[in-house]
Parts: structure tokens; C-alpha cells; sequence
């Protein structure tokens, strides 16, 4: 709202353009995380030849954990640095628009916010009934294993979400928006639910915590998802070709 910055931000965003472009022809290979990034400096310089290597996830820290008891209340879950305006603006969507919806199918439905540096505001969330507000805690696994759903309704912000990368391959479904989804190769529906709406957002939430059989195969195939396009293993190969083709005299050496 604040023109002086409005202005800025347009200028520093038109100077990020233009130094892109220029320093992108002075080497011989560009890599960048997604088709997304891709199309959009292609926007501006579409000249460019570039490389998608795609963002990578640690499988081995990142793994399903066993299934939670029925006793325990069904549970949304939302990570990030909550300091940062789009995850900021994410906790704010889902505590007073889209967990009412949630809560009104389900009456003891729970969302936790877990990130470092939530701004007062963010910890004031905690009035609404079901949220928890955490700050940062010493490991994000016990949270991903204690919910059902990994919802994150992102409406601003770009790049790839590894937030979301991290739940699919912890087996836990998400919930994102289609600016969410951006960056990812998933099948709507099945790898990833990619809605906007807080109604829409809270309706497909609902129904995987609400059926145990569709949660377990969005699990499964998030997690599959993961290891064939974002696993260490795979983005390391397609880095290494990468390096052997920019340098095939050392590549034949070795």
C-alpha cells in the first residue's frame, strides 16, 4: 500500500530483469529450479538457453513415519518462517478463513503453525479455537508425523515449495493453491490437491481427514512423486550430466 515502496519494489524488479538477462549470457550453462522460472524469464529474455535442475528433498531425513492413533483429533499443519509476508499471509488465510470451514464439517479439527519468528500477530492466531501456534522448534518430523494433512494456501510468493516437497515425501497429503503447486510436475488430484478458495481449500482438507482410504494413497503417491522427480539421487545425476556435457574433456578423463 505504501507507494514509496511500490515504486521500489517496480524499480528493483525491472533492475533484477535487466541484470538476469545479462548475466545469464556470460556463462555457458543457466540452471534454474522449474518450468515456472523458466517461462518467466523467458518473458523477458527469450534468447536464453536454460537448464531446469529441480529442487531436491533429503529421503532419508524426510521419511513416512508410522500411522497416528484414531484418538488423536484430526490435524492441519502448516510449516514455514512465519516472519516471511507469504507464509505470514498463508497462517492468517487458514486460522480465520479456512479452518471455520474446516471446523464446521469437522468440530475438533486442529491446526498447528509451526515456524520460527511468528510476529505477535501470528502468535495472536491462538484465540481461534484449534489453532496452536509452536515458534521454532528443534525438528519439523514429529509435526509432519502428527498430522493428516499438510494444508498451504499460498496467495503470494514464488518458487518452488519445498514445504510441500517435504510433506509428500514424510507421506502426509497436501493441500496447496495452484501458486502453490507452481514449480511441480504433480497430477492434481492424485499427487497433490492444488485448489483456490478458503471454501474449496477447507472442503478438500476436510475429506482427507475425513477418509482414511484417500489419505493413505495420497501418501503413497506424494511420496512416489518425490523419489522420481525431487529425490537427491535424481537431481545429483541430472547436475552431473549437466557438468560432463559443459566439460566432456575432464568427463572422458574420469
Amino acid at each position: 500500500r505504501n507507494p514509496a515502496l511500490r515504486w521500489l519494489t517496480a524499480h528493483e524488479a525491472a533492475r533484477a530483469e535487466r541484470f538476469e538477462g545479462k548475466i545469464a549470457r556470460d556463462f555457458d550453462k543457466v540452471v534454474i529450479c522449474s518450468t515456472v522460472d523458466r517461462e518467466a524469464i523467458h518473458a523477458a529474455n527469450g534468447d536464453l538457453a536454460l537448464e531446469i535442475i529441480e529442487n531436491g528433498v533429503d529421503l532419508d531425513y524426510y521419511t513416512p513415519s508410522e500411522a497416528q492413533p484414531d484418538s488423536r483429533p484430526p490435524t492441519m499443519l502448516f510449516t514455514g518462517t512465519m516472519d516471511y509476508f507469504p507464509n505470514t499471509d498463508a497462517a492468517y488465510h487458514l486460522a480465520e478463513d479456512v479452518l471455520p470451514c474446516v471446523r464446521a464439517r469437522l468440530p475438533d479439527a486442529r491446526l498447528l503453525l509451526v515456524g520460527a519468528n511468528p510476529p505477535r500477530s501470528v502468535r495472536r492466531l491462538e484465540r481461534h479455537a484449534g489453532v496452536v501456534v509452536t515458534g521454532r522448534v528443534p525438528d519439523i518430523r514429529p509435526y509432519f508425523a502428527d498430522a493428516d494433512v499438510f494444508v498451504s494456501p499460498m496467495r503470494c510468493g514464488s518458487g518452488t515449495q519445498n514445504k510441500n516437497l517435504e510433506a509428500m515425501a514424510m507421506g502426509v497429503p497436501v493441500v496447496t493453491t495452484r501458486l502453490g503447486g507452481y514449480g511441480t510436475r504433480v497430477v492434481e488430484g492424485q499427487d497433490m490437491f492444488c485448489v483456490d478458495g478458503a471454501e474449496n481449500v477447507a472442503a478438500r482438507a476436510a475429506e482427507i481427514m475425513g477418509d482414511r482410504d484417500l489419505r493413505a494413497a495420497m501418501a503413497r503417491n506424494g511420496r512416489q512423486y518425490v523419489e522420481r522427480e525431487h529425490g537427491w539421487d535424481v537431481i545429483t545425476d541430472k547436475l552431473a550430466s549437466l557438468l560432463h556435457s559443459i566439460i566432456p574433456a575432464a568427463s572422458d578423463a574420469a
